[in-house]
């Protein structure tokens, strides 16, 4: 076993393991994933616990399941420990470089961080409170499920929560670029962060004054505007906002061009969110992380590194023509649609990795630091799949990839979980198990004779009194989901290449179902009985 000091997590939102594993189709086109894949210890049975990023990332960081302590809507802030706090107190400097809203301090992702880098839009953080909160709370409004009081308040507390984060974010951002400036190198900066936050403190002051006024007016108007309009009146570029507005307009009026003129412009070497990015580029990220390392001197770390350019099909800058021809080569598959970006963005994506580790070695850090690659669910094409109860073998599967140039190449056969990503690396550093921990190394005897895994899904807000969430049960390459209801669903994920096509069949082992059934029932009856008990202290 080496002597290792060091750790970089790097999680690549929607990256799909049939894509980089060594004997896939396509490999060839990642050469430094496929390499850590083939050269690290390597999970091919790796499964997410959650179909979203806020679902799924509490188990990557704390390694707990998604539901519980008080759900994903609290992200990791009320969970027991997190693998940053135990690198911490390992005498580790610690850092994480963000390009993902739900990964922010809101949710408690900035916990054990001594740095933590904000790379996201603001707008785009209003956007995703309102797609998964209000939205949902008006329906629940709207169809008379929910109409008294309590319903107004949960928002308007939401509300202040978020604005009072906002501020904290504005004041850092001033602090970190200064007050006056008419350009920005980063979609995550675009904003004059002085103005910004008086606008955020306007509405803070608005709702404080009369809480239920100010969300009954955001109910009536969210069909016109929304809160992620806020920003829009601090925005310092130009072009950026106008690329936007014809962008949307045209996928508006023609969709099916929208999507082929993307491919179209794709196969040209021309990246169209490049124009005006949603997210901050993985070159962008690695380059931050970069810097933040090069002050580390010779302290021991553990950076976590976010990247998102294969969830928003992003490369983020052009290719040659003669390049995207040469990668399309080494695939031995056809593309089609979105299929063609998502190979750009992750061959950017393979390319800022190949940087990092370059990097790396270039000042000496290489031999002593652990990397680990995982994601935190893979990636459907199918438009069919949207919802987080719909549980495809495609946005389950995850990599999961440990590895150092002194690690024995090694496979782990059975089911592994992301619950068993902070265990692997506690154990390969050498220090204890955490008791808060649910998971266990990927390779011990624990991880092999486990029987099954869990898979929790919700949509919209975490609130057992509004639903009830689907449950997963992985056991034997099959997967029984639960409703709460019979007949009790099976799929057969068998290990065969994955594919959108629905694969449900009956059971033929009663035993097996009824025991499924069982686990399923026991965790719904576990998570209300949690939930009970946290809302009497």
């Amino acid at each position: 076993m080496p002597d290792l000091r060091n750790i970089i997590l790097i999680t690549i939102d929607s990256l799909r393991p049939d894509w980089v594993t060594p004997d896939s189709s396509t490999s060839k086109a990642f050469p430094t994933l496929r390499s850590l894949w083939s050269g690290g210890i390597s999970c091919p049975s790796g499964f997410s616990h959650g179909l979203f990023s806020q679902i799924s990332f509490p188990s990557i960081l704390t390694s707990t399941l998604p539901l519980d302590y008080g759900g994903y809507d609290g992200g990791i802030r009320s969970r027991p420990v997190t693998l940053a706090e135990v690198c911490r107190e390992h005498g580790l400097r610690t850092a994480a470089f963000s390009s993902d809203p739900y990964l922010s301090p809101f949710y408690g992702y900035d916990r054990g961080f001594e740095s933590f880098s904000e790379m996201y839009d603001v707008a785009r953080f209003l956007r995703n409170l309102d797609k998964l909160y209000l939205q949902p709370y008006i329906s629940l409004r709207a169809d008379g499920r929910r109409t008294d009081d309590s319903l107004t308040m949960r928002v308007a507390n939401l509300l202040a929560e978020a604005f009072d984060g906002l501020l904290g974010l504005c004041e850092r951002k001033q602090e970190e670029l200064g007050r006056f400036r008419f350009w920005s190198e980063s979609v995550a900066d675009h904003y004059n962060f002085h103005r910004l936050a008086r606008l955020i403190d306007t509405e803070l002051s608005r709702l404080r004054q009369d809480p239920r006024a100010y969300v009954e007016r955001l109910f009536a108007e969210l069909g016109d505007s929304a809160i992620s309009d806020i920003p829009k009146r601090a925005d310092i570029s130009i072009l950026r906002p106008f690329l936007r507005r014809i962008w949307r307009a045209y996928k508006r009026l023609t969709p099916g061009g929208a999507q082929a003129s993307a491919v179209a412009v794709a196969r040209a070497g021309v990246s169209l969110t490049a124009l005006a990015p949603s997210y901050v580029s993985a070159t962008h990220v690695i380059r931050k992380a970069g810097s933040w390392l090069a002050r580390t001197s010779e302290s021991p770390f553990f950076a976590w590194i976010a990247l998102n350019d294969p969830h928003e099909l992003s490369f983020a800058r052009a290719m040659s023509p003669l390049a995207i021809r040469r990668s399309f080569r080494m695939m031995k598959r056809t593309l089609r649609g979105p299929e063609i970006l998502y190979a750009l963005s992750l061959r950017y994506v393979d390319a800022a990795l190949g940087s990092l580790i370059r990097f790396l070695r270039k000042r000496g850090r290489l031999d002593d630091t652990l990397l680990v690659i995982c994601s935190d669910h893979g990636r459907a094409f199918s438009s069919q799949l949207q919802s987080a109860r719909t549980f495809s073998e495609e946005m389950l599967r995850v990599p999961m990839v440990f590895w150092n140039p002194h690690l024995t190449p090694t496979e782990a056969p059975h089911p592994c979980g992301l619950i068993d990503l902070a265990p692997t690396i506690l154990d390969l550093m050498g220090w204890q198990p955490v008791p808060g921990f649910q998971g266990v190394p990927v390779y011990s005897d624990a991880a092999a004779r486990r029987e099954a895994l869990i898979v929790d899904g919700m949509n919209g807000p975490c609130d057992f009194e509004l639903q009830r969430p689907s449950i997963g049960v992985l056991r034997d390459d099959r997967l029984f989901l639960w409703h709460g209801n019979d007949p009790i669903e099976v799929t057969d994920f068998g290990g065969r290449e994955p594919t959108s096509a629905d694969r449900r069949r009956d059971a033929s082992n009663a035993s097996q179902l009824e025991e499924a059934r069982r686990t399923a029932a026991d965790r719904w009856e576990s998570l209300l009985s949690s939930h009970a008990n946290e809302a009497t202290e």
